[in-house]
């Protein structure tokens, strides 16, 4: 089962590898964290949890549009599609 329906975690951290593997881990120190920290702080930022939630797309689209002017949404799409052609050419069946 975990096969065919890889947890949530494992994504990330397929994801994570991606991201790091494409752009670097100099660049991920230096320009990703830095601009995600950045945002996390503006008003509207989901945290801290107790606290009235904010809204995280909104977050992550100024991150997507301060680094390559798009949405967060894009980023997403795009981590979604590799990972599952990934999965599939690994012969990880049920991704449709």
């Amino acid at each position: 089962l975990m096969a065919e329906n890889p947890s949530n975690y494992e994504i990330m951290d397929l994801a994570s590898q991606f991201v790091t593997a494409r752009f670097g881990p100099e660049w991920v120190q230096r320009v990703l964290w830095p601009t995600m920290v950045r945002e996390f702080n503006k008003s509207n930022s989901a945290y801290p949890l107790f606290e009235a939630q904010g809204d995280y797309a909104a977050e992550m689209d100024r991150v997507a549009a301060y680094l390559w002017g798009g949405t967060w949404k894009e980023f997403v799409d795009a981590i979604d599609a590799y990972i599952i052609s990934e999965l599939k050419a690994a012969g990880v069946v049920g991704l449709d």
